[in-house]
């Protein structure tokens, strides 16, 4: 996708795109580990489960076609195809995979929405979890992404599970 490595000017336009998605995050992190617990009600539950799974999705696509990129704000390099083909899964795969089945969840079909949303949620939670072990063991050098994206999992896991029925 970069016509010139380390020329900015002549990345193509998705790479543009990408790059200043990159560029946004800190800024967008930081509002949305702001996110109100709690809400209550049958409509904000579904709101709720739509924000974690567009989180999710667009995390997951984002993955899926841009895995170098994706995890550059964590200083790591995915140089060969098999260190991107684990990104794509791990983060691509698995991202579109739980935000297709928090929107899934919605129908409830078989009473299937609480064990989705706690599951979720827990999870969530477990990775800001490994995130205090990580900064037990080292300090990050800066908010984002580390404790930004911490922010983000402990408000979206708290919200979920604030709003179980």
């Amino acid at each position: 996708m970069t016509a010139t490595l380390g020329s900015t000017s002549r990345l193509s336009y998705t790479e543009r795109q990408v790059r200043e998605s990159v560029r946004g995050a800190s800024k967008a992190c930081w509002a949305a580990s702001f996110t109100v617990v709690g809400f209550g009600g049958v409509f904000m539950q579904a709101v709720v489960i739509v924000v974690v799974a567009v989180f999710f999705l667009g995390m997951g696509l984002f993955g899926l076609v841009a895995p170098a990129t994706l995890i550059r704000p964590f200083r790591m390099i995915a140089d060969s195809p098999e260190a991107r083909s684990e990104v794509r899964a791990v983060y691509g795969g698995f991202g579109v995979a739980v935000g297709g089945l928090l929107l899934m969840s919605l129908a409830d079909a078989g009473g299937m929405r609480t064990g989705v949303v706690v599951t979720v949620a827990v999870s969530l939670l477990g990775m800001a979890f490994g995130r205090l072990v990580g900064r037990a063991v080292e300090r990050p050098a800066a908010f984002y992404p580390v404790w930004c994206y911490f922010w983000v999992e402990v408000a979206a896991g708290s919200t979920l599970l604030a709003n179980v029925t």
